[in-house]
């Protein structure tokens, strides 16, 4: 019976310590990784006023690993598929995001 019950608390703590993983990865809607060159499957423009905007996305830091969607950041709001604008509050944005890749591309192109 002690055997038991030392299973079921390993058991229990284990799925308490996996827990917090689980619920941040349900926070991204999607993993961007952030092309330097033109090979990206979209082009994307990070809109300087909100009204540009097609999509409002909220970055929630860096992916873990390469992200599921490569973009290429252009400049000219014609040139791209998307134009994005960057939320402040999580609650207010259409996706949240996380980021991997040239971070620094994305960081120099935001407003």
């Amino acid at each position: 019976m002690s055997k038991m019950l030392s299973l079921v608390f390993l058991l229990v703590g284990a799925w308490a310590s996996l827990k917090p993983l689980v619920s941040i990865a349900r926070t991204v809607d999607l993993g961007v990784h952030v092309e330097s060159i033109d090979v990206a499957r979209k082009r994307i423009a990070l809109a300087n006023l909100e009204i540009y905007a097609d999509k409002k996305v909220y970055v929630a830091g860096r992916c873990v690993g390469d992200g599921s969607m490569s973009i290429f950041l252009v400049d000219v709001y014609d040139w791209a598929d998307e134009v994005w604008w960057i939320e402040d509050n999580e609650r207010l944005a259409d996706m949240t995001i996380c980021l991997s890749g040239d971070i620094q591309d994305w960081n120099d192109n935001a407003r």
